[in-house]
């Protein structure tokens, strides 16, 4: 029993989970004693305002890395969406018809992005390369690298408002994590992605359509990048032509790092949560600490590295 209860705290020491809450409480008592704006309640809100675009394209990417594929497009697709929502308001229309053009925008770059995964079979990660850059050519070609302004106050309640204390940006990222969290662990669709990820010829033949839901994975995550890009303009109150750009690298970090296999079949988005918090911690402060944006850069590589390293650590034991 006595070493039943050891392998158990043994297990729990070495899981993903403990290492990130530990890394990211060492990284807060860091950046406390460096800096004395750091560890205060309007910074803490901050940083969770400031991470909530990463962390709702993190969601799909999450689900769609699990079941064996890949997106470095996503954020074009944010910022091609945020950029369709600015061309409509400027040109007069309804925000509700401004919010239906970037989901219908975000909508068809993901499909286009499944079409040529799912039905003509070509690698993910060469695609949405391609993809990402196509979609950010014709971002600056429809605005001519111009930001686009002048949106109404009631655009920027989604990005900057609170409701009970909390930022709103912030519940609708709970709300959605909540749904997905509950699709990957009490659903078959969350059965399947696992399956795919692990073996996808045992699920062809086990008759489940895998293109279908490879469709409706980067369908979901275009809609998703599409919501992204709207909270982009709500938070920052313009659209610019080099919004979402290196997104990608931001997200992918927060998904590889919260444990998600690079070549599929294991993660959990409480891990892709955990992974958002540090990226977004870690950006806070360093910005306190005036450290330049190429530096940043760095350390996002570095952690990446790092995350790809320790899973290929694993897979070999």
């Amino acid at each position: 029993m006595e070493k039943t209860g050891i392998n158990k705290v043994k297990k729990a020491l070495q899981s993903d989970t403990f290492v990130l809450a530990a890394i990211l409480v060492l990284m807060i008592i860091f950046f406390s004693l460096m800096s004395p704006y750091f560890l205060n309640l309007s910074n803490m809100l901050n940083v969770l305002r400031q991470t909530t675009e990463v962390a709702v394209v993190a969601l799909p990417l999450t689900m769609i890395v699990v079941c064996g594929a890949m997106d470095l497009s996503v954020g074009s697709i944010v910022g091609f969406s945020a950029v369709m929502f600015a061309i409509c308001f400027q040109r007069g229309m309804p925000l509700a018809v401004c919010t239906i053009a970037a989901f219908l925008t975000g909508l068809a770059c993901g499909v286009l992005n499944g079409f040529f995964v799912a039905h003509l079979n070509m690698m993910p990660i060469m695609v949405t390369i391609g993809t990402m850059s196509l979609f950010r050519g014709v971002i600056y070609g429809v605005t001519n690298a111009k930001p686009i302004s002048g949106f109404p106050e009631a655009l920027f309640t989604l990005g900057q408002g609170e409701l009970f204390g909390i930022p709103i940006n912030v519940l609708i990222t709970a709300v959605l994590y909540g749904a997905g969290i509950f699709i990957l662990n009490k659903t078959v669709v969350g059965r399947y992605l696992y399956s795919m990820g692990n073996n996808e010829e045992a699920v062809v033949y086990s008759g489940i359509s895998v293109k279908r839901i490879r469709m409706v994975l980067y369908g979901a995550e275009g809609l998703l990048c599409a919501l992204a890009g709207i909270l982009y303009i709500s938070r920052l109150g313009s659209a610019e032509s080099t919004l979402g750009q290196n997104m990608e690298l931001e997200v992918l970090t927060a998904v590889l790092l919260g444990g998600t296999n690079i070549f599929g079949g294991k993660g959990k988005l409480p891990g892709t949560i955990m992974g958002v918090l540090i990226i977004g911690v870690l950006r806070n402060g360093l910005n306190l600490l005036t450290v330049s944006s190429l530096y940043q850069m760095v350390v996002i590589g570095i952690l990446i590295l790092l995350a790809v390293s320790r899973q290929v650590e694993k897979e070999h034991r």
